[in-house]
């Protein structure tokens, strides 16, 4: 990303700026304290991504001159495309090319890191160094911190990204709630199968129990036919006798009377006299009587075959009988259940394997982060030594290693012997620092592609003596090959022997005003 210029208004204590990156090699920037020197280095990261170069907040940056907006544009060429961004603040305002925004600033500058292929994060690790920038303090934070400043060194965005959508796609995962289901649906299958064979066992003993009764009233059926058969034929066979009993009685009392009208006989003496009328007339009035008797069997013949067969409808009634235990609407809901069950254990078994998999995958991918940190953190050991080797001597030296996978451990040498940071003194703690940094830059450089063509060293040789800011001069001076413009801000007077190219700071009128020396 080449840098080209910058042209502001109202940025902090300038009221304008127009300023040309391009090509200045090295340069010094001096000038009073407050005068505006490190406001410089605030000018690429403000309008590129609303930080200032300390990684403060857009509105850090505030005008001198009062509520007048600021306003900032920023040239550079990338990919061979020319590119200008906009960042105007009061109203505040970003856009890319004049006319080019997002649905809003925030959006906006997504699409910026986007089209340079870096962020605010990356741009200062790689172009900018003070003794409070994130690698100037590598020394004295955390090793967990430590290992997130190291992974900036790496692309890891394609890891980072996956391991984003693992975390994601496992939480979305919920075993025990599948894990909930599943044995609430094997519960209820348990429960409709066993419900089921109860069911099924009721209703064989009613079908059994059913049949049983069919029989016994099919028997009954025939029993009562040939029973009422036998009972009208025994009547009948009654009937008859009883009419021949009418009959032979009736002839006998005819005869009698006839006996009776023709002659009777006296009783006592046996001689025969006439009988009387009144006998005759009992006589005939027997006769007619026994004539008409009632034969009561008829009746009972007539009630015999009145006698309804009940067995007959007993049995038509019980083969339309329902079973009231019919175990079909339970099969059919045990098999749904059991159907549910099953896609549900299916789901249960996918999303297990699918976490393990998921799991592996994360495993893999913190392996892969572990070991791209701990490569880069053995380039920049070498690197690091390497210029405190080749540019101080090697008084010191460092040591990185990564442990526990997520920590990045120091060692530091001096004089071959192990010590602390705060052993060191100011300068020696600058120059560790300042080569960790040139470091971390090119390490950048080098992984990514990307680097900017303008890097900035803001007030990063204070504490050194002159002596060692003439060997820090020389590891700058190999950087020029690499970056177009390399900015130092720095008071030293000592410095000014140094460089070719000086620019000047002061405060004029109330406003800073740069202008380089002959």
């Amino acid at each position: 990303m080449r840098v080209i210029s910058a042209s502001l208004e109202n940025f902090a204590s300038y009221k304008t700026l127009d300023f040309d990156f391009t090509d200045k090699g090295l340069l010094l920037i001096q000038g009073p304290n407050g005068a505006g020197k490190s406001t410089l280095c605030d000018v690429i990261p403000w309008i590129l991504f609303g930080r200032t170069a300390k990684n403060g907040p857009v509105d850090d940056i505030l005008p001198w001159s009062g509520e007048t907006p600021t306003k900032g544009t920023l040239r550079l060429e990338h990919n061979g495309q020319e590119i200008t961004v906009t960042r105007c603040r009061k109203p505040n305002d970003l856009y890319i090319n004049q006319d080019t925004r997002g649905k809003d600033i925030p959006d906006t500058q997504r699409l910026i890191n986007r089209l340079l292929g870096l962020d605010v994060d990356y741009f200062l690790s790689a172009a900018y160094f003070h003794e409070f920038s994130q690698t100037a303090t590598f020394f004295t934070t955390t090793p967990k911190v430590r290992r997130l400043i190291s992974e900036q060194l790496v692309d890891l965005t394609l890891a980072k990204n996956l391991q984003t959508k693992v975390a994601t796609e496992k939480k979305a995962i919920n075993i025990k709630a599948l894990e909930a289901e599943v044995a609430t649906l094997e519960a209820q299958a348990k429960f409709l199968k066993t419900h089921t064979q109860a069911v099924s066992a009721k209703a064989l003993f009613w079908e059994e129990e059913r049949e049983t009764n069919r029989r016994a009233l099919a028997e009954s059926l025939l029993n009562f036919e040939a029973d009422q058969e036998a009972t009208i034929s025994r009547l009948q066979w009654q009937e008859k006798a009883f009419n021949k009993q009418v009959k032979d009685k009736v002839r006998e009392l005819e005869g009698h009377a006839l006996h009776c009208k023709t002659r009777s006989t006296c009783r006592e003496c046996g001689a025969p006299k006439a009988p009387s009328p009144a006998e005759l007339s009992r006589i005939e009035a027997e006769i007619v009587k026994t004539k008409n008797t009632k034969n009561p069997y008829t009746e009972q013949i007539l009630r015999e075959q009145r006698r309804e067969n009940t067995f007959a409808k007993q049995l038509d009634d019980l083969e339309t009988q329902v079973n009231p235990y019919s175990p079909k609407d339970l099969a059919a809901d045990l098999a749904e259940a059991s159907s549910a069950l099953t896609a549900k254990q299916s789901a249960l078994n996918a999303q297990t394997t699918r976490l393990t998999d998921l799991e592996l995958l994360g495993d893999v991918l913190e392996a892969y982060r572990s070991t791209s940190v701990k490569g880069t953190i053995e380039a920049l050991q070498r690197q690091t030594n390497a210029y405190l080797e080749t540019h101080f001597e090697g008084e010191m030296r460092v040591e990185f290693s990564v442990v526990e996978a997520d920590k990045v451990e120091v060692e530091l040498w001096k004089d071959g012997n192990i010590c602390s940071y705060t052993q060191l003194s100011k300068g020696q703690r600058r120059i560790l620092n300042f080569c960790f940094g040139v470091s971390v830059m090119r390490t950048l450089a080098q992984n990514n592609g990307n680097a900017p063509s303008v890097t900035q060293f803001d007030e990063a040789f204070d504490g050194m003596d002159d002596n060692m800011k003439t060997k820090s001069f020389g590891l700058l001076k190999t950087l020029e090959a690499e970056y177009s413009t390399i900015l130092v801000v720095d008071h030293s007077p000592y410095f000014k022997s140094l460089f070719e190219t000086q620019y000047h700071v002061s405060l004029e009128d109330g406003g800073s005003v740069i202008h380089e020396e002959a």
